[in-house]
């Protein structure tokens, strides 16, 4: 027999075998659920499960109804990660998992040496529906999709960087009663009044120190690796010298803790490195204790690639030396692109995470702290885009990256535990 019709014979059985075991992807084998998008609402849309696997055979079919003819459905996902599996000769609306979205065509799987992680963003024209269809094999199983449909009024969508900053301008955060930023050095009183200082006691008696913001006058985000196995937490806010707390900063103590429930310690990815800290009443803010702004709804599409941002924390001023300072430092940093960061950690870049590079030759990431907050300042006020969660093995080193969970992608989840309330 001729080897090719051998070899195609061959592959042609294994797909049919494989197909009577595994049912096929379906052709949009469910039923289409109407959603409706209201002007200056927002609809969150994710997998079955997600960030969990999606289940075998998953199948969704969404259509997206703006509430009126001026109504314009901005759609952006800000994470596809779908099973890639390929078979020779068989179409992907057959056999691979996939998201169908208008204008995009059918997306598949997630390719190991495929670095961009940008959102997906589609706009359509006011009063145009948007179907969205995910269909899934039986196969292998990945995070699957999480998306956002904004509705944007025609006042939103002429003004839609506005109508952002408009978000910190009605939301008391952010602010700083300090202009200048100098970079590794010491802060000053009431630069950064959202970061705070934490030391976490664990069930096997080891002591955690981190930093986190401060995000309502009852609950602080971190990093998830900072509350692993915790006990108690003991918090600084408002200080600047942890050794020394001025007359207005304040020390409280804390038992109720969220880590993601998707994070875990052991994963190589570092995926879901987010946590949350309940105090056990509120703060009163004051001029060295004040939240941080969270991203909008309208900036989730925002990569902040190469654009200026900010590091603080209690971290080591001098990397030859154990320990960290006692006084808040604080850097510039510049914010680089995922395909740029994943030359030095190919395996956690993913759409979740978001890298920074130091801005001088004489600086490393060892003035910020893990959990501390990746910020940028715009329109007068911080916003918190990043956590910080990992660096390399020589993390201290001159010009070394880090990175950090973005944040954005986790507003539904900060939403859903939190009293913060999410503007468009």
């Amino acid at each position: 027999m001729n080897m090719t019709l051998s070899v195609t014979f061959v592959l042609a059985a294994l797909v049919t075998g494989a197909a009577a075991i595994f049912p096929l992807t379906g052709f949009g084998g469910c039923d289409q659920e109407v959603t409706a998008v209201r002007a200056g609402r927002a609809v969150h849309l994710s997998s079955e499960n997600y960030p969990r696997p999606y289940p075998r055979g998953a199948c969704q079919r969404r259509l997206l109804r703006p509430d009126s003819a001026d109504t314009a459905v901005s759609l952006v996902c800000t994470d596809i990660d779908l099973d890639s599996v390929v078979l020779p000769w068989v179409h992907w609306r057959i056999w691979g998992d996939f998201l169908e979205l208008p204008g995009r065509g059918m997306l598949y799987g997630r390719q190991w040496f495929q670095c961009d992680t940008a959102p997906l963003l589609l706009d359509a024209p006011p009063g145009t529906e948007v179907p969205l269809e995910f269909s899934a094999n039986y196969l292998l199983q990945h995070r699957g999709f999480n998306c956002v449909a904004r509705g944007l009024s025609k006042e939103r969508r002429n003004s839609r960087r506005r109508a952002a900053r408009l978000h910190r301008e009605l939301t008391d955060c952010g602010r700083s009663r300090v202009k200048r930023i100098l970079d590794g050095k010491d802060a000053k009183v009431g630069e950064f009044p959202f970061v705070v200082y934490i030391v976490t006691r664990t069930s096997d008696d080891k002591m955690l120190y981190c930093s986190a913001s401060l995000i309502s006058r009852r609950f602080v985000l971190t990093a998830a690796h900072c509350l692993e196995s915790a006990v108690w937490t003991e918090l600084r806010l408002g200080a600047l010298d942890i050794g020394h707390p001025g007359a207005q900063s304040l020390v409280v103590n804390a038992t109720k803790f969220k880590q993601h429930p998707e994070w875990s310690i052991a994963s190589l990815e570092r995926s879901h490195d987010i946590g949350l800290i309940e105090l056990s009443e509120d703060v009163q803010f004051n001029d060295v204790i004040q939240p941080i702004c969270l991203p909008a709804i309208l900036e989730l599409e925002q990569q902040y690639t190469d654009m200026e941002g900010t590091i603080a924390g209690w971290g080591k001023t001098d990397p030859n030396k154990p320990g960290g300072s006692f006084i808040l430092q604080a850097a510039k940093v510049r914010i680089i692109g995922n395909c740029e960061c994943a030359n030095r950690f190919p395996f956690q870049m993913t759409p979740l995470k978001i890298c920074s590079k130091p801005t001088t030759a004489k600086q490393s990431h060892c003035s910020g702290d893990s959990g501390g907050p990746l910020m940028i300042f715009q329109s007068g006020r911080w916003s918190l885009v990043g956590i910080s969660s990992f660096v390399g093995a020589a993390g201290c080193d001159i010009g070394d990256p880090a990175g950090y969970t973005r944040v954005a992608p986790y507003l539904a989840w900060i939403r859903d535990n939190t009293d913060v309330q999410l503007d468009m």
